[in-house]
């Protein structure tokens, strides 16, 4: 067996002749608690396959797919825990609700609706007015930012102050209209996600991602390059335990980031789930005559 030449990694590249494996990689285990999670340990003291036993430090591992991810993610039990408590809180808010279907009621994009800006508010804020990000950049239920206000012309100061929540509702409506706009205008899909997408990470991110994902799944290396800053925002925006578990399969803990299809397979994944459990209970809004 030859040695693994990626830096960084102890370990020895087999092509696995099992069914449904891919191929793996025999790994020195520098976190014992992932491993015992996720497999069986091997020793290996004679350097072949065939003479290892359970035990420790070795390690069978494969990269996931991008539909391994997407799976695995609506499978997640604490994901799914977390946004049914969210969803619940949220449709007992009758407040919050009203809002919201006001917000849809009002959009210029049909594409914003009253199940969208509620999805929204689930990942958010859980529907917590008072939510804070932990950089202190972004607030209240839509979290939104300094930047986001200056572009859709809203007060950052009112929209953050949670007495006028609102208005934070408002924004993330207004913020989410032009960026469905901007994705169509860019000749992107416009769906639930991607336009999430374009909240969380910019219209210019978003659209980044979106096209450097496609490609990077088709198997093309494409021009869509993003930027390190753009990387550092995609690893902020996924949770640490399914970056360190898709940096695992990938036989590098060290790595600083995953690529755009890793990032969008994982989001696809969460809108899957969201779908599942975000409860429709749109009240009845009229608009003012």
């Amino acid at each position: 067996m030859p040695n693994c030449t990626k830096p960084g990694v102890n370990c020895l590249a087999w092509g696995s002749p099992l069914p449904d494996t891919g191929t793996l990689c025999l790994q020195f285990s520098p976190v014992p608690s992932l491993f015992d999670r996720e497999g069986l340990w091997w020793s290996n003291p004679s350097g072949g396959l065939a003479n290892a036993q359970p035990a420790r430090p070795y390690y069978l591992v494969r990269p996931l797919t991008t539909q391994e991810i997407r799976t695995q993610t609506k499978a997640d039990k604490g994901l799914r825990h977390s946004f049914q408590k969210k969803n619940t809180h949220i449709s007992n808010d009758l407040a919050l609700k009203a809002c919201l279907a006001k917000e849809a009621g009002l959009a210029k994009d049909p594409d914003i609706t009253y199940l969208l800006l509620k999805k929204f508010v689930t990942i958010e804020s859980g529907g917590d007015r008072y939510a804070i990000a932990p950089n202190r950049l972004y607030y209240g239920l839509m979290q939104m930012g300094a930047n986001a206000c200056h572009d859709i012309k809203k007060d950052f100061t009112r929209v953050k102050n949670p007495d006028y929540w609102v208005e934070n509702v408002e924004a993330g409506r207004l913020y989410a209209d032009i960026n469905a706009h901007g994705l169509r205008k860019a000749g992107l899909a416009v769906n639930p996600m991607h336009i999430y997408m374009a909240h969380n990470q910019g219209l210019t991110g978003a659209s980044r991602i979106i096209k450097a994902a496609q490609e990077l799944d088709h198997g093309q290396l494409g021009t869509n390059k993003i930027s390190h800053g753009l990387e550092r925002n995609m690893v902020h925006n996924i949770p640490r335990s399914w970056l360190q578990k898709i940096l695992f399969h990938k036989g590098d803990l060290s790595a600083k980031t995953i690529t755009p299809a890793e990032f969008y397979a994982y989001w696809r994944g969460v809108f899957d789930l969201l779908d599942e459990l975000v409860t429709d209970d749109q009240p009845k809004w009229k608009p003012p005559v």
